[in-house]
């Protein structure tokens, strides 16, 4: 068995992997920049864990393991290459740990990691001891990955083109949009990745495809073996009689030719997790599991970290954590937040300049159901700053097109101030975004908790300074 260090074995993806490698045997340490729960989750199970990057972590190792998040000027990486070291992706290492295991890989531009957690948690219901990697924590499942014994759900990354590495006996693509084009320069490469990617699935498999996105449909035609899925009424599946509510939905299940299939309640909400469920449906058909079983285990699906996640409800506010990023996954989110009473508070955080520039038309159409939206500056990622492109240029461009007001807010602790003063019990705080927005709607809550405390019996949340974005407003 090999001893492999991860460098940035904190990510999301790579902590997942870190915990395949220890349950197959390997001896695994790693290093990230900072402290956090994940590491100290893996030094439980096993792993040597290093904060912060230095060459002198890399005593020991065999292998080394980077991400696309890992710059070429990385300390370890570099220390790395001196030794003579083999370095290797994430997405290789996982395709040589899952190699002959039944893989259901799960692809899009959007909606990947709930469906791979739904996917993964029906399948454990079912009976099948699943194996899955998530790019998020699964509390349900009891984290983002585990090896099993059963086939194994991995969620494949497009945005690097590391899905590539992947040849799996069931492929999901759940949409094909413009995103990533720093990494691939044109929407036609693309779509000719996710082309090359469902022409990988090993023969007798299947693709599964979205009928609702016109390019993934496209996809289905490609291929010897499809399913397409929908909320719209085309393709091989898709859903009926939907109700949609604040904290789930009900729809029916019908298949083009074997008619309705059952009714289906999910605790997610959203027309884009119906989406996701159909998806869900159509893997467990091709792995002949009944359809009331999976009924049964979708009403029971709770969803991934940082996917339309309740962090607190402390007086009188729902704090809610998601990660869209991109105009369609922010007005799918949207759309499934229902404040019964109160209004929608929306913290938005851009991420990377590249995408900021290049969808800001389309991230000016994409809150207009926010009764009241903040936008801090953007969270560059890797990026380094492009002239002219800054979080207060976007809140500029989207107040020109939104009904509510928009507020710029460069410094977190200003932002968490202003919050506190207009948020009013009944609304929803909902924070967007891939980068560490999530720390915003926790210290809100936190501050929430602790004026409650002062209160005492009295509760509720201090009367607001002010009090703007109302729906009466609007």
């Amino acid at each position: 068995m090999a001893v492999y260090h991860l460098i940035g074995i904190g990510g999301s993806g790579m902590s997942g992997l870190a915990r395949l490698l220890l349950e197959a045997g390997h001896q695994v340490q790693g290093s990230d920049r900072k402290a956090s729960p994940r590491l100290d989750t893996l030094r439980q199970l096993g792993a040597r864990i290093f904060v912060g990057h230095a060459g002198p972590n890399l005593d020991g190792a065999e292998r080394v393991v980077v991400s696309t998040a890992i710059g070429p000027n990385n300390p370890e990486l570099v220390e790395a290459r001196r030794r003579g070291l083999p370095v290797e992706h994430r997405a290789a290492v996982l395709a040589q740990v899952l190699a002959g295991r039944r893989l259901v890989a799960v692809s899009g531009t959007h909606g990947k990691t709930t469906t791979t957690a739904m996917a993964a948690w029906v399948l454990q219901e079912a009976g099948l001891e699943p194996g899955f990697a998530v790019g998020a924590e699964v509390a349900q499942l009891g984290g983002s990955a585990r090896l099993g014994r059963g086939p194994v759900v991995a969620e494949v990354d497009e945005s690097d083109g590391s899905f590539l590495r992947f040849h799996p006996e069931v492929a999901v693509v759940t949409n094909v949009e413009a995103d990533h084009l720093e990494h691939y320069g044109s929407f036609d490469r693309i779509v000719a990745a996710f082309r090359r990617f469902v022409s990988q699935v090993r023969p007798g498999g299947l693709v599964i495809t979205c009928g609702d996105d016109p390019t993934a449909r496209a996809l289905a035609q490609e291929v010897p073996r499809a399913v397409t899925y929908g909320v719209e009424r085309q393709g091989d599946l898709w859903a009926e009689e939907i109700t949609l509510e604040a904290e789930g939905s009900r729809f029916l299940a019908v298949h083009r030719e074997e008619g309705p299939l059952g009714l289906v309640t999910l605790g997610v909400p959203g027309r884009h997790n119906i989406a996701n469920a159909l998806a869900v449906i159509a893997v467990a058909r091709f792995l002949e599991l009944p359809f009331e079983a999976v009924a049964r285990a979708l009403a029971t699906f709770r969803g991934a970290a940082r996917r339309f996640e309740t962090v607190a409800e402390v007086g009188g506010v729902r704090v809610i954590d998601d990660y869209a990023h991109h105009p369609t996954e922010i007005r799918a989110t949207l759309a499934a937040a229902r404040p019964p009473e109160g209004r929608l508070v929306v913290v938005f955080q851009p991420h990377r300049y590249t995408r900021t520039q290049r969808l800001a038309d389309a991230f000016a159409q994409a809150f207009r159901a926010a009764d009241l939206l903040f936008l801090t500056e953007i969270y560059a990622a890797d990026e380094a700053p492009i002239p002219g492109v800054t979080g207060e240029g976007l809140a500029r461009l989207i107040q020109a097109h939104h009904p509510g007001p928009v507020i710029f807010e460069a410094e977190r602790e200003d932002l968490v101030e202003r919050l506190l003063e207009v948020l009013q019990p009944g609304d929803w705080l909902l924070t967007l975004g891939a980068g560490d927005v999530h720390t915003v709607g926790r210290a809100v809550a936190e501050r929430l908790a602790a004026q409650e405390a002062v209160q005492g019996d009295g509760g509720g949340v201090a009367a607001p300074h002010q009090t703007i974005g109302s729906r009466a407003d609007r």
